[in-house]
């Protein structure tokens, strides 16, 4: 084996909306026995959790500390804050939203860095999303900007080993 790409190591996937990255990312993640990563999901908790105590987009400052001690999850396609399943409050239009002005900020993208680069633990780690190849995991040995129509995300089958990196 090449060193390399000796364990762990990140692979990064990005891409537009609806490139199917999100899929792609799940498959390659499993398939690798690797840890996931959706960072785009992270804009969305902080967004939920906003949300819930009355807070503006413009409200910087009380987001930030709304980010401190989240315990973030992804596990069996489910996104989980501390042991509570989030992951249908997460995906409401208004918290999609919320989730895409506040990602803008550069405060919070950089506040939240440490939490993404905390997924990063053996045996590796495939990261979807925002900033991942270039500002998260600049380090990352495979980089992927996935584009795709949505007719070859609709009509596409993904067949990944089912054996787990070694």
């Amino acid at each position: 084996m090449n060193n390399s790409y000796a364990k762990p190591f990140v692979v990064t996937i990005d891409g537009p909306a609806g490139s199917g990255k999100g899929t792609i990312s799940k498959l390659v993640s499993r398939a690798l026995g690797f840890r996931y990563l959706d960072s785009g999901a992270i804009y969305r908790i902080i967004a939920l959790n906003a949300k819930t105590k009355n807070l503006d987009t413009n409200q910087i400052t009380q987001i930030l500390e709304l980010i401190d001690g989240l315990e973030i999850n992804f596990a069996d396609e489910k996104v989980f804050l501390g042991s509570k399943n989030i992951t249908d409050l997460i995906r409401s239009e208004l918290t999609g939203k919320f989730a895409s002005e506040i990602a803008k900020n550069e405060l919070i993208r950089k506040k939240i860095l440490g939490l993404q680069k905390s997924f990063f633990k053996p045996p590796g780690l495939v990261a979807d999303g925002r900033d991942m190849g270039t500002v998260v995991f600049p380090e990352a040995k495979v980089k992927i900007f996935l584009t795709a129509s949505i007719e070859a995300v609709s009509y596409t089958h993904l067949t990944l080993p089912t054996t787990p990196y070694v």
